[in-house]
């Protein structure tokens, strides 16, 4: 089971969330930074990679990017948007990159910090 017993000093943050998919997730975070360019991340090119958007860096959507399991090179998951709930307060994200999985039994987030 996971606890909410981190911190945000802690390298590795790790807690749960509500998603629309399975009601809970895990969140982890990653350094992105705002001028990390497109073809850095999965979501880059192809028909539906970020860069057909007319982007070349996060600098438009940063902070509110995040990695999500199921988004793989040029797969439809590529800018969607989620919205992740944590503590009553709501933060809508643009997926960018793609995560590896932690639990099979809950989806995968990693967030910019």
């Amino acid at each position: 089971m996971i606890t909410k017993k981190l911190t945000l000093s802690t390298i590795f943050i790790l807690f749960l969330v509500t998603n629309v998919y399975t009601d809970t997730a895990i969140v982890t975070y990653h350094l992105y930074t705002k001028y990390d360019k497109l073809t850095t991340v999965s979501c880059s090119d192809g028909a539906n990679g970020l860069m057909s958007w007319g982007y070349k860096d996060l600098s438009m959507m940063f902070p509110y990017v995040t990695a999500w399991q199921p988004a793989s090179w040029n797969s439809p998951q590529c800018g969607s948007c989620a919205k992740i709930m944590w503590k009553g307060k709501y933060t809508y994200v643009t997926v960018i990159d793609q995560c590896g999985m932690i639990n099979s039994a809950y989806s995968h987030f990693d967030m910019s910090k």
